[in-house]
């Protein structure tokens, strides 16, 4: 039999008796989706995931593409091996349970679900690689057991490291945070001890001019005393160790001569007001230091009324630059997380148990349609509608109970999206926060949907292709069996197929084959099975009736080609070779058969020709 540009996937034997036959018929394949490899091959020639078909019965599969053997890291040799065979073998030992639980996902599939799983496979290499496996069931039987799946398979493992880079950063982040939190509440207790330590000092300064002396010269602050118009009537010895200056060289002075110049003006406004407050209000500005640098201050004070009917400002000047270093800290942190954020291409992003925005990336905002700083802090599950809040509210519950991630597809206004919910897990293996991961699988859903409506059909000539008519085929020998009839097969070769396309161009070719299949459909009946299953070779299955005889038919042909070569105006000449092979239903021969018959006749017609 002539080669043919496509491929024969095995095939399911017809019984060799009427009683079997009927047995066969009851147990027998009714293709709903089978996949031409040849058409597969050209489709997913430049695609980004693994194509692959699985016979349940045969527990293996039996058509796989090259993206799935770069993508399984294997041979396609080694990936057409029995399933357990070559999976018990690669896949990691943690994710044994895909194999255990992959027969009842099969068995409770509904049609057109997806079968989903992630799993690790081991490489020729010897690298693990993660991989994401889609199946959906393309044939079942006439009780609607699955027969084949049509699976899918990309590589995962960029996002799984990502992930798991983003865990480690993310531990690292929430250890460092931690750290400086503690200081910032050390930093805290101190100040709130120096704040007890104040008040009692400015009580005791009431009471005592030489207890006040003494308490001011012990204390952690700067504390000072300000006269008319801010002049600096006394510093005490923290001054001079905070700042590097001598007391007296700034005693008589006004204050604003050691602050940085661009307060002075705000030092000048709050002095003017300081008699009409008992406090003054919690101000900072930055000192001075002796070497050019300068401290960040936090100052308040009391307006004080003295002896001599004056009035006093009794202050004190507590150093930030420890607490405004950790702040910072904790600034860089969060600058941190949104770059790891932002260097996923999906949409990401953190939230705690109460659903409340911690972080989140470029992607996610522009998604959700808001500004990033907005949604910072939003309990984002609160927009959600009622419904698919309470579901992700417990998605991410159950997330956090169980530390394990989930993975889940939903659909909105027409898009596919693939959603990760990763619990974040702090020194103690206990979840507090979880990152939600968005990807855009649509175009991914179309390319399948593409695959399931064209596994029948020639994309050229919008005939059946060879896996559409093998299984078609079938059950028309099985109807000419049933109702004694005969059955014509006819094998056509359009001539000179080789010549068009070097002399005129591929473009010629396929309007000489296009041309090719209308003439077909023109001269046979809607009834009969019209196939393209080469790339110049064409067949026919015709059921014979009283008005049908195969020279008509032949003439009728040879008549279409003429009208074309007629008016079509192009230098192509098309011509067929025709052969034909009888079924006789006494007789029963299968498919194939058939098809090896009428080409040896067709081989011979094309030889008569080149005489």
């Amino acid at each position: 039999m002539k080669t043919t540009a496509g491929k024969t996937l095995p095939k399911v034997k017809s019984g060799t008796n009427k009683k079997k036959s009927t047995k066969s018929e009851n147990s027998s394949t009714l293709v709903q989706y089978p996949v031409s490899s040849h058409l597969l091959e050209l489709m997913t020639e430049k695609a980004p995931y693994g194509l692959y078909i699985y016979n349940l019965q045969q527990a293996r599969n039996i058509y796989a593409n090259k993206q799935a053997e770069a993508i399984f890291g294997c041979t396609q040799k080694e990936l057409l091996k029995e399933r357990s065979d070559f999976f018990i073998k690669r896949i990691h030992p943690d994710d044994l349970h895909v194999l255990e639980s992959f027969p009842k996902q099969v068995k409770e599939a509904k049609k057109g679900e997806t079968i989903c799983n992630s799993y690790r496979i081991k490489t020729n290499t010897g690298r693990w690689r993660w991989i994401q496996s889609r199946e959906i069931v393309i044939t079942r039987d006439k009780k609607g057991k699955p027969l084949e799946l049509l699976g899918t398979a990309i590589d995962i493992t960029k996002q799984k490291n990502a992930e798991n880079k983003i865990q480690i950063y993310q531990q690292k982040l929430e250890e460092q945070v931690d750290k400086r939190t503690n200081q910032y509440k050390e930093a805290s207790l101190k100040l709130k001890t120096r704040n007890q330590e104040l008040l009692k000092l400015q009580t005791q300064v009431k009471i005592s001019e030489e207890m006040h002396r003494n308490l001011v010269n012990s204390a952690k602050d700067i504390i000072f005393t300000l006269g008319k118009e801010g002049i600096i009537l006394s510093l005490n010895p923290v001054f001079e160790k905070v700042t590097g200056w001598k007391r007296k060289d700034f005693l008589g002075k006004p204050v604003y001569s050691v602050i940085h110049p661009e307060e002075e003006i705000a030092i000048r406004n709050s002095l003017k007001n300081y008699r009409a407050f008992k406090q003054l209000p919690l101000q900072y500005y930055r000192l001075r230091k002796k070497d050019g640098k300068y401290l960040v201050m936090e100052v308040t004070g009391n307006c004080l009324k003295v002896k001599d009917g004056s009035r006093q400002v009794l202050g004190v000047a507590r150093d930030l630059t420890e607490r405004m270093s950790i702040q910072d800290a904790l600034q860089d942190s969060e600058a941190i997380n949104t770059a790891l954020l932002n260097a996923s291409p999906d949409g990401a992003m953190i939230v705690n148990k109460a659903g409340e925005v911690l972080s989140l990336n470029d992607t996610m905002a522009t998604r959700i349609g808001l500004p990033r700083e907005k949604l910072i802090g939003m309990k984002i599950l609160d927009y959600l509608p009622p419904a698919i809040s309470k579901e992700r509210t417990d998605q991410i519950r159950k997330v956090i109970e169980s530390t394990q991630p989930t993975w889940f597809e939903e659909t909105k206004n027409g898009t596919h999206l693939n959603v990760v919910i990763y619990p974040i897990v702090d020194k103690n293996k206990s979840v507090e926060k979880v990152a939600i991961f968005v990807r855009d699988i649509t175009e991914f859903r179309r390319i399948e949907e593409a695959l399931r409506s064209l596994s029948l059909l020639d994309d050229l000539t919008s005939l059946h292709n060879r896996r559409g008519f093998v299984n078609l085929g079938k059950q028309f020998l099985k109807m000419a069996q049933r109702q004694g009839k005969n059955l014509v097969l006819f094998y056509a070769d359009l001539d000179g197929m080789k010549h068009i396309n070097d002399e005129y161009g591929h473009r010629e070719g396929d309007w000489a084959l296009k041309k090719v299949g209308d003439v077909l459909r023109d001269s046979f009946r809607k009834s009969d099975l019209l196939a393209r299953i080469g790339g110049d070779e064409f067949v026919v299955l015709a059921m014979e009736s009283q008005d049908f005889r195969v020279d008509s038919v032949v003439e009728r042909i040879k008549s279409g080609l003429n009208d074309i070569n007629k008016t079509s105006g192009k230098p192509v000449q098309l011509s067929l070779s025709v052969g034909w092979k009888k079924y006789d239903p006494a007789n029963p021969a299968l498919i194939d058969d058939l098809l090896e018959a009428a080409d040896r006749v067709m081989y011979e017609e094309k030889k008569k020709k080149k005489v």
